[in-house]
């Protein structure tokens, strides 16, 4: 039954994640966090979300790409970075369990 669910929260948002051309594959792919560290905040709204599914807000995601950037750079690399944009779709419910007998 639907009332035996709640809180319930859904909704539709954007996530980023960003990402480095490579040269040799000639694609982009995406920049992992390891290599980058995890040096900015999830964003307050539905931050949660985003990191459940391994995306960023635009902001952090931009962030990572310069760091990233800016990492390649120190050591006399020059790269291309850029933003992904993702469309999310997401659907959280709850429901209470029944307690186990005491024994």
């Amino acid at each position: 039954m639907n009332e035996d669910w709640c809180p319930t929260r859904g909704g539709r948002t954007r996530g980023y994640e960003p990402e480095v051309w490579n040269t040799d594959r000639e694609k982009w792919e995406p920049i992992s966090l390891i290599h980058v560290g995890k040096g900015v905040p999830y964003p307050l709204l539905c931050g949660g979300v985003l990191q459940e599914v391994g995306l960023l807000g635009y902001e952090q995601a931009k962030c990572m790409a310069w760091m990233y950037s800016a990492q390649a750079a120190a050591v006399g690399d020059r790269i291309k970075v850029r933003v992904q944009e993702y469309e999310l779709h997401y659907d959280i419910k709850a429901r209470k369990m029944p307690l186990e007998k005491e024994t």
